[in-house]
């Protein structure tokens, strides 16, 4: 559900000292996401935000007001399939649960819109 397109890293900044997160503090926040998701999903057919069908995504992802607005101009600007639709709802779940937000909010969209919209670039039809 995920294409990230990555730009080269210029010489100049592998010697930068950035101070950026470690792998066990990414580590920390997954196990973190993975253990909310299978307690929110508890006696459910459900385990991970993957997982989830349509009626999971109505129930588990309830978008507020301006992430539906965010969708559907997306939905129409993009040129997005149902399928395409539900797939970054669903990532958008799971950005929100690595940020530690109780619900999706439009900035958990639209990254999860930057990962699906490189596909246009090397995809033509959906």
């Amino acid at each position: 559900d995920l294409t990230v397109e990555v730009e080269m890293v210029r010489y100049e900044d592998l010697s930068e000292d950035r101070k950026n997160e470690s792998s066990a503090q990414i580590r920390q926040r997954t196990t973190c996401a993975r253990n909310l998701q299978q307690e929110r999903y508890r006696g459910t057919p459900f385990r991970y935000n993957a997982d989830l069908d349509q009626n999971g995504i109505r129930t588990f992802c309830e978008l507020g007001t301006g992430e539906r607005r965010l969708m559907e101009r997306a939905y129409e600007r993009l040129d997005l399939s149902a399928r395409t639709y539900y797939r970054i709802i669903k990532v958008a779940r799971t950005i929100a649960d690595l940020a530690g937000s109780d619900r999706i909010r439009e900035e958990h969209l639209q990254e999860a819109l930057c990962y699906r919209s490189i596909n246009k670039k090397y995809w033509t039809g959906r």
